[in-house]
């Protein structure tokens, strides 16, 4: 969807649910994606604060009275991805790899780490809540490991060496860049997700372009931007074990670009062109299983981005569109409008808000009451 110069007519349930609008443009001479957006709390209400990654900016909204702080920190090139730690601390990752720690209780970027070297720089971030660890991969598939308590950088694994190395052999596990001892070489029953092809005809036939890397429990989900998502588990502190391989595409030779994809509550969804497919995680003692449970056509749209809360599925679309999905049917449940181009960040504000953030024809922040939004909640359960 792009800006036509005109104002959209907000229908009543967006107009409802809308609870404030950012600019994070005002004051700009250049438009940028809102690419962005993560949330700190702090028990003072002064530094609970909204960040948003704006090209090489870091811009900083106040969430009890939503201005904008006017001090922006800027960084040498555009950032890409951002989390937070356990730490009071930002995590910021840049297109030429640079990474820096911002305090979030100074608002002062204090350290600047080594920089992650490969194609695209730092491509996507995920933060380890039960090691304290924050996780930093590249385009490559090369993800660097680092220790938030002390900012010592751990090791690096390859993602793809893992899958390469392990599943010709049942499954070797891999530490620290080393192969350790094979697994159980008993056959395992297979998984029942709809797909014609092997494994190896999914890697084989791909580029292998890592776009955007999630932790869910003791499990690593690493999403390839083509068409599949690798699944590792995490042993200890420097074991990963290959463990699962999905794809949604029907032929060797086709392809479905993954757009976007979330691992919350047990379910596993994902975004390719029009169609939303669900699987279920059933866990096991030697491995997990996952089953496809539904897939669900969205017409002339698809999901940039995905954020759970509650028993709901918080999508922004390529058209502008926040949508509102039930866990337990999987039904489309609300239509927010509220952008005039693709919204391609959320998150959440404690109970309170989900914030959504667009793409640079609209660079606009919405802000967007939870409790309009989750109005009959107590009806849904799992």
């Amino acid at each position: 969807m792009r800006n036509t110069g005109t104002f959209k007519t907000l229908n009543n349930e967006t107009r409802k649910a809308l609870h404030n609008r950012l600019s994070p443009s005002l004051n700009e001479t250049k438009r940028y994606t809102v690419s962005c957006l993560v949330f700190t709390e702090n028990l003072d209400n002064r530094y609970s604060l909204l960040w948003c990654a704006y090209g090489h900016k870091l811009k900083m909204f106040n969430t009890t009275t939503w201005i904008c702080n006017p001090n922006d920190i800027s960084f040498s090139s555009v950032i890409t991805c951002m989390c937070s730690d356990a730490c009071d601390k930002l995590w910021i990752g840049c297109v030429k790899g640079e990474i820096f720690i911002v305090d979030t209780i100074q608002l002062i970027c204090k350290t600047q780490l080594t920089t992650i070297v490969g194609q695209g720089g730092c491509q996507t971030m995920t933060y380890d809540t039960l090691q304290n660890r924050m996780l930093i991969g590249n385009r490559s598939g090369l993800i660097t490991i680092w220790n938030t308590n002390n900012r010592q950088r751990l090791f690096e694994i390859n993602l793809e060496d893992i899958y390469q190395k392990s599943y010709h052999m049942q499954q070797k596990i891999y530490k620290t860049e080393m192969l350790l001892n094979l697994r159980n070489q008993i056959e395992e029953p297979k998984t029942n997700f709809s797909s014609s092809t092997s494994p190896t005809d999914i890697i084989s036939t791909l580029s292998n372009e890592l776009k955007t890397i999630q932790i869910y429990d003791n499990l690593l989900f690493a999403c390839y931007r083509d068409d599949y998502i690798l699944i590792f588990r995490i042993i200890n502190l420097d074991t990963f074990i290959y463990e699962d391989i999905l794809s949604v595409k029907y032929t060797p030779e086709s392809s479905m670009p993954i757009h976007s994809f979330l691992v919350y509550k047990h379910q596993l969804w994902i975004s390719t062109s029009c169609i939303i497919s669900v699987f279920n995680i059933n866990y096991g003692n030697k491995k997990n299983s996952y089953h496809l449970i539904m897939k669900k056509h969205l017409e002339d749209d698809h999901l940039l981005t995905m954020l759970g809360f509650s028993n709901y599925i918080c999508a922004g679309s390529a058209r502008g569109y926040v949508y509102i999905f039930r866990m337990d049917n999987y039904e489309l449940y609300k239509t927010f409008d509220g952008h005039k181009d693709g919204v391609c960040c959320l998150c959440s504000i404690l109970d309170m808000y989900i914030i959504s953030g667009s793409q640079e024809d609209d660079t606009s922040i919405v802000v967007w009451d939870k409790e309009q939004i989750k109005d009959d909640i107590a009806t849904i359960r799992l």
